[in-house]
């Protein structure tokens, strides 16, 4: 590891992690949600087998390439990985199994792809948390979002979770079409009535612009209403005990998703699969969007990654304010000028100035946070640096 980063000469410091996030993009769904758009494609016999394989082997000549190589944690997201039969899954889960009890190790998981024998093979391989995407409790949300999981799926789903993982997520989703703040409240309350550490809490993102929540403009009335339900959500789950930590984010004490923290604190990640991104040795890159490809760029020692970027401290500390915003802690400063020395910290001193006399940005104990005001316009704040 330490070669590559000599070979980039990097001048920035690492951020405050033990090692670093591996992510493995499995790209399969049964059926395809309406409002995802990760790469994701049906599986088939063949293609299961040919991204296995060609797993296996991106992740040998990872750890071949770097032996001293640490995980700080390691997420399976999609698709869905729970798509797979409980005979692959230890087959997905063996190449990182020297990492087990070491490290945070989270699964995505549909409701409808769950079942005991798949829970218990993937707790015995090492997995420690698991992501449920129940998305809501209300069939009438399930359907305006395109959901193929009925609500009992979902409660039979988390049920058989908590009888196996102490450590369970679940995400929901506001945003949808004809969705009321009393149909989202009994959303929050009934996630809450359940022992999970962790609840995820996203606003919709539509085709046309990013709301909100999600990054960009839209008409006035649809603000407003994400407004209220983001702020609902707020108050409610912290009122059962959950602290808000990250704008869509909440969690019991001790149970912050360590792999997502140290994403957005600019740590290091290694992503693997078919457009998985990376940001490693000075390097940020992503795999190309389909099996083929994907396997000829594993083949070429990653020559035909996409999108790369050469990282510089500047580069560095754009991205840490961009995705430190996000936490409500916010940025440290001081840490900033530490990690990224040879960064111009004067060019954002217009910005930070404007928004905190707008009351959107405050400066407390040396770090800059969203006010309450603030949070609900959190991406727009954060390209307001760009």
């Amino acid at each position: 590891m330490r070669k590559e980063q000599d070979k980039l000469k990097p001048s920035f410091a690492p951020a405050p992690t033990e090692g670093v996030g591996i992510y493995v993009h499995v790209p399969f769904c049964a059926r395809i949600c309406e409002y995802c758009k990760f790469y994701k494609t049906f599986p088939s016999i063949s293609d299961i087998s040919f991204y296995l394989e060609t797993l296996a082997a991106e992740a040998r000549a990872l750890f071949e390439k770097y032996p001293d190589f640490r995980a700080q944690s390691i997420f399976f997201g999609g698709g869905t990985p729970t798509s797979l039969s409980i005979q692959n899954l230890p087959i997905l889960c063996k190449n990182f199994e020297k990492f087990a009890g070491k490290t945070e190790w989270t699964v995505e998981a549909a409701p409808s792809t769950i079942t005991p024998q798949k829970l218990k093979a993937l707790k015995d391989a090492g997995a420690n948390r698991l992501s449920l995407g129940v998305q809501s409790f209300s069939e009438k949300t399930l359907r305006a979002l395109g959901c193929p999981h009925p609500t009992n799926a979902a409660l039979k789903a988390l049920d058989a979770a908590l009888e196996v993982f102490e450590n369970v997520n679940i995400d929901l989703i506001f945003g949808a079409d004809g969705q009321t703040l009393s149909e989202w409240e009994a959303d929050l309350s009934k996630a809450a009535s359940y022992p999970v550490k962790h609840i995820s809490a996203y606003c919709l993102e539509f085709e046309s612009g990013t709301g909100v929540c999600a990054g960009n403009a839209k008409a006035l009335p649809r603000q407003i209403s994400e407004t209220k339900f983001l702020r609902l959500a707020i108050a409610f789950l912290e009122s059962r005990g959950f602290r808000h930590y990250e704008i869509s984010n909440y969690a019991k004490a001790g149970y912050e998703c360590a792999h997502n923290l140290n994403t957005w604190q600019m740590g290091e990640w290694v992503g693997l699969g078919p457009a998985a991104a990376s940001q490693f040795g000075g390097l940020r890159r992503k795999n190309p969007l389909s099996l083929p490809l994907w396997k000829k760029n594993v083949e070429s020692g990653w020559e035909l990654s996409e999108d790369k970027v050469v990282l510089d401290d500047q580069e560095m500390l754009l991205s840490s304010i961009i995705f430190g915003l996000r936490m409500t802690d916010g940025v440290d400063i001081g840490l900033q000028k530490k990690r990224f020395p040879k960064a111009d910290f004067s060019i954002y001193e217009s910005t930070a100035k404007r928004l905190r006399e707008s009351g959107l940005l405050e400066l407390k104990n040396g770090k800059i946070r969203l006010t309450k005001k603030g949070i609900p316009l959190a991406d727009s704040i954060a390209l307001s640096f760009v």
